[in-house]
């Protein structure tokens, strides 16, 4: 059973993967909402200009029911080769980094903490101890509008855990003087040695078994806190240059998802607006 966790050097707590599931959906959902809306629905006398806006596979554009399979496709494939096009010519943004950027955008205030979760457990996003307070307030918030689920979030398998959102907004609040740091239990946990080394990577198993074993051994070695101590020195090292990792006040309302330019639903099909009126 799958699980989203939330660490303090001190503590662990837990949340069912039956809640990244949900949260991820609302992402999507409310992006799809929004790229209905900026595109306009596709006729015979008016295609839709997203038939344009997607490296679609196949002949899905020349399909007389696109509006459907254009949905089902981006739920389906989410994050499998689809990449937004402009008018100048194609893009590196994905359609999760679109999704993520309008949800945050567009969306209301405490529908954003949800799109964070949703797009960056995997990755350890972090809040500092200094807004731990401040994160818990944005849980609650999600909670009361509806975005969290109180009632599904548990994990009965660490019931000796905060467990359940009310719980892990309680352990946020426990302390100021040190982080709290997402992962996801299909992924590395936390503290890991990848992350320790970063911008390093521990010696490939593959390549060299003797390495990788030697540098296995001394991780395991290490005492938990020595562990977690050096996981968050990688952890802002990778900081420095992914800034959004550390999730705050001042960037919780930034849609900055993406390689490029920032792109939202709203910025792409305002581009192909724009590009059909030159030509008009």
């Amino acid at each position: 059973m799958s699980y989203i966790a939330f660490h303090t050097r001190e503590q662990t707590g837990y949340i069912s993967g039956a809640e990244r599931a949900h949260v991820d959906r609302l992402v999507r959902n409310t992006a799809a909402q929004h790229r209905r809306t900026v595109f306009g629905h596709d006729r015979p006398d008016r295609p839709s200009p997203l038939r344009k806006a997607v490296n679609w596979p196949g002949d899905l554009t020349r399909s007389d029911r696109f509006d459907q399979w254009s949905d089902t496709h981006i739920a389906v494939s989410h994050d499998r080769g689809l990449h937004a096009i402009l008018p100048d010519g194609p893009t590196a943004e994905t359609l999760l980094n679109i999704d993520l950027n309008t949800a945050i955008a567009h969306s209301a205030p405490a529908a954003r903490i949800v799109a964070r979760i949703s797009g960056q457990c995997e990755v350890h996003a972090f809040v500092e101890g200094t807004d731990r307070a401040w994160f818990a307030d944005q849980i609650d918030a999600a909670a009361d509008a509806g975005f969290l689920r109180r009632d599904m979030a548990r994990y009965p398998l660490r019931a000796d855990h905060p467990n359940g959102w009310a719980e892990v907004a309680e352990l946020a609040r426990s302390a100021d003087s040190g982080p709290i740091v997402m992962s996801y239990s299909v992924c590395d946990g936390f503290p890991n040695a990848e992350i320790a080394a970063w911008p390093d990577s521990p010696p490939s198993q593959d390549e060299d078994p003797d390495g990788f074993d030697t540098a296995e051994q001394a991780w395991m070695a290490l005492t938990p806190a020595e562990q977690w101590d050096q996981a968050m020195a990688g952890l802002r090292r990778k900081a420095e240059t992914a800034w959004l990792l550390r999730i705050s006040p001042d960037n919780l309302g930034t849609a900055a998802f993406g390689t490029e330019t920032p792109l939202t639903w709203h910025d792409i099909a305002a581009a192909w607006r724009g590009a059909t009126a030159e030509v008009a």
